[in-house]
């Protein structure tokens, strides 16, 4: 967006920011009204239309903002990686917060993915990007553990990184369909039991 706001409009575009993303956690994309955002935003038609000319728009604006959250790290869902262990707090961080959600919401990322169409491919690059980034950070910690000897040489980090982050969101769909952590809990177990398969006796 171009405009230059001032401060009161700045605030008021970030209150429907908030709204749209809240939203978009909880029942995605589709099911998530222009109307449902203005409403808990507090804020008006002419107001939305002026910040976000489109819904497209405003969901851009939606994965941009969450994006710029991961490069600076902040927000429940940022962990330093850099042990076996970092890797399972981070596990039972995302365990801990799908309880507080009480399994009611997905991955904001995946809730906004799975509701694009095919003429929205360049949202759907902004997600896969967002997406990508969390891989690359788990990758790193497994290039890391592989050249200090804790993995095996024979472990693809990739693949590994791949693995761990799909396995994260299909226990976060399971877990909201079935409205059952356990499914969240067991994702997180069996994931971590078949990547310290490849450890070494150094680690």
């Amino acid at each position: 967006m171009g405009q230059t706001l001032t401060k009161r409009g700045r605030k008021t575009r970030d209150k429907i920011l908030a709204a749209a993303r809240e939203l978009f956690h909880q029942q995605g994309v589709t099911a998530t009204s222009v109307d449902q955002i203005l409403s808990l935003s507090e804020t008006g038609k002419s107001q939305f239309y002026y910040y976000f000319p489109s819904k497209e728009d405003l969901i851009r604006d939606v994965i941009t903002g969450y994006f710029d959250e991961l490069l600076v790290e902040e927000g429940v869902d940022q962990h330093n990686l850099d042990t076996w262990e970092d890797l399972e707090s981070w596990w039972r961080a995302m365990v801990r917060l799908q309880e507080e959600y009480e399994c009611i919401r997905g991955c904001l990322l995946a809730n906004i993915g799975s509701d694009l169409t095919q003429d929205q491919r360049t949202i759907t690059e902004e997600v896969q990007k967002c997406m990508r980034l969390h891989i690359d950070r788990i990758e790193e910690l497994f290039r890391r553990m592989q050249a200090q000897g804790k993995i095996s040489t024979d472990a693809d980090p990739a693949d590994m990184a791949k693995f761990c982050f799909t396995a994260y969101q299909g226990g976060t769909l399971m877990s909201r369909i079935h409205q059952d952590i356990d499914y969240m809990h067991d994702s997180a177990r069996h994931t971590l039991d078949y990547l310290k398969t490849f450890k070494t006796d150094e680690s």
